[in-house]
């Protein structure tokens, strides 16, 4: 009986690493969200099986224009958007201080 015992700690401990690893995915994502929501960001995310399943997340903002990006998961789609958003402004603002001034 022991070595059954024994047996199911690891297995236990695998299922408590996976939870605990989908909860931090998951609240990695919110922070995502919350912080473009915080700079005016709207966006949103579905999920879809065409054979296999996927993400897609639309991210929307008047002055910087529409980003939309697809995943094999939720968190990877999010950190790709977060990633296009932070290298538009870059290159926006680079863009800006490169060009002369209008006289």
């Amino acid at each position: 009986m022991s070595a059954q015992l024994e047996l199911s700690k690891p297995a236990l401990q695998a299922v408590t690493n996976n939870q605990q690893k989908r909860r931090v995915r998951s609240s990695t994502g919110k922070i995502i969200a919350d912080n473009l929501r915080k700079i005016g960001w709207d966006f949103g995310c579905i999920s879809s099986t065409e054979g296999r399943q996927f993400w897609v997340v639309v991210a929307e903002r008047e002055d910087a224009g529409r980003f939309i990006l697809q995943a094999d998961e939720k968190l990877t789609a999010f950190v790709e958007l977060e990633s296009a958003i932070r290298r538009d402004r870059f290159n926006r603002e680079t863009k800006r201080h490169r060009e002369p001034p209008l006289t």
